[in-house]
């Protein structure tokens, strides 16, 4: 048995490939390093842009949209704690 056959059902019996279908999945899967970026490339992103609210629906490429909205929502938590 070839080797990526192997790991594709290992994959689907853990359930790694699955569809995150609710918010504690998705922020699961983001921890796994499953969807690309890390934690601090999305802070420092969100930061750093001057039009917070484009870098966010950029983000949606490539993240659930309700992830997204977790991402918005703790990162505004943060600043409103430090302001």
């Amino acid at each position: 048995m070839q080797i990526e056959n192997r790991i594709e059902r290992l994959e689907a019996r853990l359930g790694v490939n699955q569809p995150a279908v609710t918010l504690d999945e998705m922020i699961e899967k983001f921890e796994r390093g499953e969807y690309g970026d890390t934690v601090m490339s999305i802070v420092s992103g969100a930061m750093s842009s001057p039009d917070r609210e484009a870098f966010y629906d950029s983000l949606r490429k490539d993240f659930p949209g309700q992830l997204v909205d977790w991402f918005k929502d703790q990162i505004g938590k943060c600043e409103r704690r430090a302001g």
